[in-house]
């Protein structure tokens, strides 16, 4: 019995430490993708509302910028 607990306790930690570290390329380019869409859609934002496109991000007050 105790060798069955210990047999069990190996394999769990075996699965919990392999899964650690999931690449999901398709999710990063589709996340990837929308904030770069996002970003350009702040900027544009911006030069609509001051006729000028920003020197630097930090000019942007926009929440979506701000994390």
């Amino acid at each position: 019995m105790k060798r069955l607990v210990k047999i069990f306790i190996v394999c769990l930690a075996f699965n919990l430490l392999s899964a650690c570290d999931f690449e999901v390329p398709v999710a990063d380019n589709k996340f990837g993708t929308q904030n770069f869409v996002s970003a350009i859609a702040i900027i544009e934002l911006y030069k609509t509302r001051n006729n000028q496109y920003p020197d630097s991000l930090n000019q942007c007050n926009y929440s979506a910028l701000q994390s």
